[in-house]
């Protein structure tokens, strides 16, 4: 047997969708057609659940009840929020997304509805089919029309939302010297690069166990070495989530991107020779900082990124974090924090051909 965990949304209890189980098309789900899930009230991105899609059989699918009741994979499961419950039917639906800003989006998203009646929208299979779901805070999903009927259950290894965040023991520049993001409190004034002390509104943390870094091995950590990046950049090992961002600046970088200073994930810089993913880590626990707007803020010796509410952090965070972020800030407060970023960020194309770049000449990632 397999389990694989993810975030999906839940858009509520519903009827049958799927009446005939002698089949495996799924011909009720026209029933939620033209309806809109979520609200300025009740908004979708507080509905955000995890998931864990268990496979008994390990073919690689939840099974569903669509052959005369009879479950194609016996023991399939799905686990969501501490509750257990078999699969009815899947479906893949044309929505339109509207998001806390008011802005809206066109998308094509995979549905499921258990035996109990609870519909959840689920990621998809790739990383632009799951763009949109990553793209902000969701306010609502308007269901226009179905796409796709015939499955015969769910695919259950399904791509999850990336952390933007440090790991435990990361020493943050502050206004009395460094100290350990896990000492770090709401209130505290952090050093940043452009705008001098900024008050730290947020701290959330996330511990992923052994058994977590084993099933998503993507979310281990990357280690930074000393001196990676430059001289004294960092001063110590950083280790750091993968998508979090690292300032970086040099002639070369100058040259290709026409920019003094960009931002890139820590997982584009694997090509050089210090930097690495954590595979010894047993488990780890990973540290949010969360400032008026993002920032770049200063982390055992080097630039990085403060959180920035965007793509995949906001959706990566557990729906308490969420809510608790919407108590202390109020809608204006997020809107600020979903500002620009504080630097133009490069993909992972470019940033291999920079550090390939910077091999060849012998130089840094960071300095002239």
């Amino acid at each position: 047997m397999a389990d694989f965990q993810y975030s999906g949304f839940y858009l509520g209890n519903f009827a049958d969708q799927d009446v005939n189980e002698n089949n495996a098309r799924s011909d009720g789900w026209d029933d939620l057609v033209g309806n809109t899930y979520g609200d300025e009230d009740q908004p979708a991105y507080e509905s955000i659940v995890e998931i864990t899609a268990h496979d008994e059989n390990n073919d690689g699918v939840v099974g569903d009840d669509d052959r005369n009741g009879r479950y194609d994979g016996d023991g399939d499961n799905i686990v969501v929020n501490g509750d257990t419950a078999a699969l009815d039917s899947s479906v893949v639906l044309n929505v339109t997304i509207t998001y806390e800003d008011g802005t809206q989006t066109p998308a094509t998203v995979v549905a499921t509805q258990t035996v109990d009646g609870d519909v959840y929208i689920v990621p998809g299979l790739s990383g632009s089919a799951n763009a949109p779901l990553e793209a902000g805070a969701i306010e609502s999903f308007s269901i226009n029309s179905l796409v796709g009927d015939n499955y015969a259950g769910l695919t259950a290894d399904r791509p999850d939302i990336d952390l933007v965040c440090f790991a435990e023991g990361t020493l943050i520049e502050t206004e009395h010297g460094v100290r350990a993001v896990e000492r770090l409190k709401i209130g505290d004034m952090i050093q940043t690069h452009d705008s001098g002390l900024q008050p730290l509104l947020w701290v959330g943390q996330r511990n992923l166990t052994e058994r977590d870094l084993s099933a998503r091995p993507e979310l281990r950590p990357i280690r930074i070495k000393q001196d990676a990046l430059g001289e004294n950049q960092p001063i110590r090992p950083l280790l750091v989530s993968p998508q979090h961002r690292i300032l970086l600046r040099s002639k070369i970088a100058k040259r290709m991107f026409a920019r003094e200073e960009i931002l890139c994930a820590a997982k584009h810089l694997l090509a050089m020779p210090s930097i690495h993913v954590s595979n010894r880590a047993r488990d780890v626990t990973y540290f949010h900082l969360l400032l008026p707007r993002h920032e770049i803020i200063i982390a055992n010796g080097c630039l990085v990124e403060s959180l920035y509410l965007g793509r995949q952090a906001t959706v990566a965070l557990t729906r308490a974090q969420r809510k608790e972020l919407r108590q202390i800030l109020g809608v204006q407060g997020l809107m600020q924090a979903r500002q620009n970023l504080a630097r133009s960020e490069v993909g992972s194309g470019p940033v291999r051909s920079l550090c390939r770049r910077i091999q060849k000449n012998k130089c840094s990632l960071i300095g002239y």
